[in-house]
C-alpha cells in the first residue's frame, strides 16, 4: 500500500521562520507513515505552481508556512483540489489562523491538523487574485501601498498604524461608484471591505456576521461626512458597533463589481492595484483542514 503523500510549503522569509525546524516537522510526518516533501519556492509565481504541483500529484495535505499573504496564494492554487489546506502560522498577525484556533507552535500545528477535520469552504477572488479573508478597498488599501514589506514583516498590523496616523489628514473620501447582482450605490467613501470571514487584520470587524461557507460575500462600506465621522465609526468599529444609518452600507452578495478608477484594493494585506474591479465567490471551492471538534462559527454550515 502507497504512503499518502504530504508536502510542506514555506516561506523563508516568514517573519516566525525561526519557530519552525523543518527537519523535526519531516521526521515527524514520517513516523506517521506519510511520505513527506518540503519546499521554499522564492516568490508569488514559483509559490503558486508548487501548491499546484501537489494538488496535481494528489498530495493528501499541503502544509503552508507563512503569513496571510503566503496563505492566500497557496489557497488560490489549490482551488477545486482535493487537497488539503492545512495552515501554519509563519506571519505577524496571521488572522486565519487566529480564527480556525490552529495553534500557534507549527509543530503543534502540525499534530493538530493530522488529528483534525475537512471542510469545504468559499474563496474570493479580486480581479482574479484569490483570497480567505476579505479585500479592501479605498483608505486601508492606500495606507498599505504606503508601507514597505520589510516593515510589515517585523510589525505587522502595527505598521499600518505607522503609517496610516500620518496619513489621516490628508486622507479624503472619493466618489465610488459600485454594484452588486442586486442593487448599485454611489457615495463618499472612505473604504469599502468585501469578506469572505469576519476578522479584519485580528483586530476588528466590519463583517461580524460572515460565513466563509454561505456563497456569499460580506460587503460594508464607510461613508464618513467629515472627521467627526471619521473619529465616531473608528470608536464604533472598536467596539464592534457600527451604526446602522446611512454612513454604513452592509450588503450581502455573490459579486461586487467598482466601476470607479485609481482606488487601490488589496486583498489578504496585499496590495494588488488600483481599481476597476470585480469581486466574485467561489462556492465550497476549498477543502481546509482545521482542529477537531466544533467548528468555529465562521466556517460552520448552516440552512440558507
Amino acid at each position: 500500500m502507497t504512503s499518502p503523500k504530504v508536502t510542506i510549503l514555506a516561506n523563508p522569509y516568514a517573519r516566525r521562520a525561526r519557530h519552525f525546524n523543518p527537519g523535526v516537522a519531516l521526521s515527524y510526518l514520517e513516523s506517521h507513515g506519510y511520505q513527506a516533501h518540503y519546499e521554499t519556492p522564492l516568490g508569488v509565481e514559483e509559490f503558486h505552481k508548487s501548491a499546484k504541483k501537489a494538488a496535481d500529484r494528489g498530495d493528501e495535505i499541503l502544509f503552508v508556512f507563512g503569513g496571510d499573504g503566503t496563505l492566500r496564494i497557496a489557497a488560490g492554487a489549490l482551488s477545486g483540489s482535493q487537497t488539503a489546506f492545512a495552515a501554519l502560522a509563519g506571519g505577524t498577525t496571521n488572522v486565519w489562523v487566529r480564527e480556525m484556533h490552529i495553534p500557534f507552535d507549527p509543530h503543534k500545528a502540525i499534530e493538530t491538523h493530522l488529528n483534525g477535520q475537512r471542510t469545504k469552504i468559499d474563496l474570493g477572488r479580486a480581479n482574479g487574485e484569490p483570497f480567505i479573508l476579505m479585500a479592501g478597498i479605498g483608505w486601508d488599501a492606500e495606507i498599505a501601498s504606503h508601507v514597505a514589506s520589510g516593515l510589515k514583516r517585523r510589525l505587522g498590523v502595527a505598521s499600518y498604524v505607522l503609517y496610516g496616523i500620518p496619513l489621516i489628514p490628508l486622507l479624503k473620501t472619493s466618489r465610488i461608484s459600485w454594484s452588486t447582482a442586486e442593487e448599485s450605490f454611489s457615495d463618499q467613501t472612505a473604504i469599502i471591505i468585501v469578506s469572505n470571514t469576519r476578522s479584519y487584520g485580528g483586530m476588528v470587524s466590519f463583517t461580524p456576521e460572515a460565513n466563509a461557507t454561505d456563497g456569499l460575500l460580506n460587503i460594508c462600506a464607510l461613508n464618513p461626512r467629515g472627521i467627526r465621522d471619521v473619529i465616531g465609526l473608528s470608536t464604533s468599529l472598536l467596539r464592534s458597533k457600527l451604526p446602522d444609518d446611512n454612513r454604513v452600507i452592509r450588503v450581502n452578495s455573490k459579486e461586487l463589481h467598482i466601476d470607479s478608477s485609481g482606488h487601490w484594493f488589496q486583498v489578504d494585506g496585499d496590495v494588488i492595484g488600483r481599481t476597476p474591479l470585480t469581486v466574485e465567490i467561489e462556492e465550497c471551492a476549498l477543502l481546509v483542514s482545521v482542529p477537531r471538534g466544533e467548528l468555529p462559527a465562521v466556517i460552520r454550515y448552516s440552512a440558507r
